[in-house]
């Protein structure tokens, strides 16, 4: 899963199952008013699979174990604002900044050559 947080995009280190780490990407002073090229390279197994990311062409995360412990899995993506509740009461308000993000040219491939 990746997140926007004060540090920049990072990526939420889910293979166990749960969070483990988080894995910078970009930095944040890199990150708003700029397109960034994400890739990512999945292979599911729940014994030798294989999570490796990369942004804006640098390997960021390069992973070889358990990389699922179902038979399904699923891509999403989009903003999604879980813990709004956690923001209002921290800031001690009852609105939320707006989030926006823009999406180009989002392809599957079984290789990394073909996302080109």
């Amino acid at each position: 899963m990746f997140l926007n947080y004060k540090e920049g995009l990072v990526l939420d280190d889910l293979s166990s199952g749960w969070s483990a780490r988080f894995i910078p990407l970009i930095d944040a002073d890199e990150l708003k008013g700029r397109w960034h090229r994400i890739e990512v390279e999945v292979i599911w197994s729940a014994n030798d699979g294989v999570f490796r990311a990369w942004a804006n062409g640098e390997l960021k995360f390069d992973f070889k174990g358990q990389t699922t412990t179902s038979d399904a899995t699923y891509f999403r993506y989009g903003v999604y604002r879980s813990f709004v509740s956690r923001y209002q009461e921290a800031m001690n308000v009852t609105e939320v900044p707006a989030q926006w993000a823009l999406f180009s040219n989002v392809k599957r491939s079984s290789n990394r050559a073909g996302l080109n």
